[in-house]
């Protein structure tokens, strides 16, 4: 009776703990959950479909898997939409700006350096543009470049409170603390 008092706080930490254990593990995990609630009377529930999230063919259900479902579908989008070969030159940049921040999002940071810089190449007056370079710069170490980049998307009217924000976090990670300020 107690235990049914808590179950709030209960199925939140066992949505995190759901979040953050790897696939690989994820039906012993819920195997174990299972017994647990078996245990207390079952006192709470183990969905089925929480032991079959990580067979092929099921829906992702972490907010972490949809997120990721939902960037490679973005990525497929913006690919075609590329390879379409738009005439417009603005129609293709933003494609490629798309892409390469989907690209950013997962953390890949190569692919998203060359759809950033293909992007640029196309529409270099673009300050979201360099804002989004520079975040990939940052990821791959180019603390300077990144910082180059920021003051460009300044100069092109990007919002001077973001883009001294970014600078600031650019320069913490560069260990210079007192520019940081």
């Amino acid at each position: 009776q107690q235990f049914r008092g808590n179950m709030a706080r209960i199925a939140l930490e066992l949505t995190f703990l759901a979040d953050s254990v790897p696939a690989r593990d994820l039906d012993k995990f819920l195997a174990q959950l299972q017994h647990i609630s078996k245990m207390m009377g079952g006192s709470f529930s183990v969905p089925e479909m929480w032991i079959n999230s990580d067979k092929p063919g099921t829906t992702a259900n972490t907010p972490g898997q949809r997120m990721r479902s939902s960037l490679e579908k973005d990525i497929v989008d913006h690919s075609m939409a590329i390879s379409r070969k738009p005439k417009d030159k603005q129609e293709l940049a933003q494609a490629y700006w798309l892409r390469g921040s989907a690209h950013a999002d997962l953390r890949q940071a190569e692919l998203a350096w060359a759809d950033l810089t293909q992007a640029l190449a196309l529409q270099p007056s673009m300050a979201v543009y360099h804002m989004t370079l520079a975040s990939i710069q940052v990821q791959r170490g180019q603390f300077q470049a990144a910082i180059e980049q920021l003051e460009q998307a300044r100069t092109l009217g990007y919002d001077a409170g973001e883009v001294a924000y970014q600078r600031g976090q650019t320069y913490y990670q560069m260990g210079q603390y007192r520019q940081a300020l």
